[in-house]
């Protein structure tokens, strides 16, 4: 009589252990589930930052060589609008010079 409520209580520990057990191999093959997914969606995003950083680097130098671009044809206009006022001035100059001769000759 003892015996057959020892086996009962036995026989309902082994039902309640494999329960949590199944219970518990579910979890865990949910959390492998989603361990896996937030795995690869953060390799995935950890890729996109790494294209996008080197994107950036890429636009950053190209900036940088635009930049020094600018800087050269700048000088060259400046250089170009200096002589262009040099020259401007001495055909100015080179004009009021032939404006005697050429009056002189019209008096006469």
């Amino acid at each position: 009589d003892h015996f057959v409520k020892v086996r009962a209580l036995i026989r309902d520990l082994i039902e309640r252990l494999n329960e949590q057990a199944k219970s518990e191999a579910t979890q865990k093959s949910f959390c492998d589930k989603e361990m896996k997914a937030a795995t690869d969606k953060r390799d995935k995003e950890q890729s996109n930052v790494e294209d996008n950083k080197a994107k950036i680097a890429a636009k950053e130098a190209e900036i940088a060589k635009l930049t020094q671009e600018i800087a050269e044809l700048s000088r060259a206009i400046a250089d170009n609008k200096k002589a262009l006022k040099e020259a401007t001035d001495l055909r100015q100059k080179e004009s009021a010079e032939n404006e005697k001769p050429v009056a002189e000759a019209e008096a006469r």
